[in-house]
């Protein structure tokens, strides 16, 4: 499945696993970034940021793909501020159990 940047990919009750318990419990999903498998993805629909850890970026191969260098600084729950590295579009790919693809 190809999605747009802009297209919004978004999950509901039929998604998760009846184990799973409520819908407020947090979602781990598996993500394919690149051609490169990360297991463990958090799902926050209430950040206002997407991040991924430099040394992740760092494994991936990303021949054609820039980061652009945007330094922002980004505020945490306790007030903390770190500083992002930058900016960068990544093509990704979801599936569901199975080999099932996302719709």
């Amino acid at each position: 499945m190809n999605v747009e940047a802009e297209e919004e990919i978004t999950f509901g009750q039929k998604e998760l696993n009846s184990e799973v318990g409520l819908l407020n419990d947090p979602m781990v999903i598996k993500m394919y970034i690149a051609n490169f498998s990360i297991h463990k993805v958090l799902v926050d629909n209430g950040s206002s940021v997407d991040i991924i850890f430099w040394d992740v970026l760092r494994r991936i191969d990303l021949k054609n793909t820039n980061l652009d260098l945007v330094q922002t600084p980004l505020v945490g729950f306790g007030g903390s501020e770190v500083t992002s590295l930058g900016f960068i579009d990544l093509p990704v790919a979801l599936e569901m159990n199975q080999g099932e693809e996302l719709q």
